[in-house]
């Protein structure tokens, strides 16, 4: 099970390296101004706005390039471009470039144990709530994300795979739940898990992984040993 789940995992993380070549540097003046415009609220290196026709949503790519798909911003208001962008570089302020492929290969190496893939689960589901509420801080648009979160998200039906990277269309299954937080009328705050914390969640699962694995192992070579000694009747 540990080798299939490192096979798929292989195929979904050589997508981006796969579309690279049909990723391009955005053009849309709008789009490039929308984006400049959120980043001078980060603390962050030069960031690099591409886009790409193979993509159903906005995602970020190692430590500073936000690729985004060529039509879906374009249905969207300014509020709701500008917290798409906030969104994606909340994701690049956090670094979820990185933990997420290494989050999405412990849980690969470790798909057959429900407690790794719940904890893999978790930790993407903390950093878009982490991500959400630092848009939300920075736009006071919560309902401006929600909004830009559904119309990407319709759009990202017909998604075959899971990418090893924050997009905004996944997960699925939190997305209502996500929704529901930001338009709530009392919307508490939610205390997400920092990015080290959350690899230390994963880290975890692995450890639990790999001391089953040693278990299993130990059980049954107990079970060999005495049945040499198990006198036939």
């Amino acid at each position: 099970a540990g080798m299939f789940g490192l096979v798929r995992y292989a195929f979904a993380a050589l997508q981006p390296a796969r579309s690279r070549h049909q990723r391009r540097p955005a053009q849309d003046s709008r789009l490039l101004a929308r984006c400049a415009h959120m980043q001078a609220r980060f603390a962050l290196p030069a960031v690099t706005l591409s886009q790409s026709a193979v993509l159903d949503g906005p995602l970020v790519i190692g430590l500073a390039e936000i690729c985004i798909p060529d039509a879906v911003l374009n249905e969207l208001d300014t509020a709701e471009v500008d917290a798409v962008f906030a969104h994606e570089l909340a994701h690049l302020e956090r670094r979820d470039g990185v933990w997420f492929p290494l989050v999405g290969l412990l849980n690969a190496a470790f798909c057959w144990h429900p407690v790794t893939r719940w904890l893999c689960a978790q930790v993407r589901h903390s950093a878009e709530r982490a991500c959400d509420d630092r848009c939300v801080q920075l736009t006071g648009e919560p309902r401006a994300l929600a909004r830009a979160l559904t119309r990407i998200a319709a759009q990202a039906l017909a998604l075959d795979g899971a990418l090893p990277l924050p997009t905004m269309a996944q997960p699925q299954s939190s997305l209502v739940a996500r929704v529901a937080h930001l338009t709530s009328a009392t919307r508490p705050r939610q205390h997400a898990l920092t990015a080290r914390a959350q690899v230390g969640l994963a880290l975890g699962a692995v450890a639990m992984g790999m001391a089953s694995v040693s278990f299993t192992v130990h059980v049954a070579g107990a079970r060999n040993t005495l049945a040499r000694f198990a006198v036939p009747r």
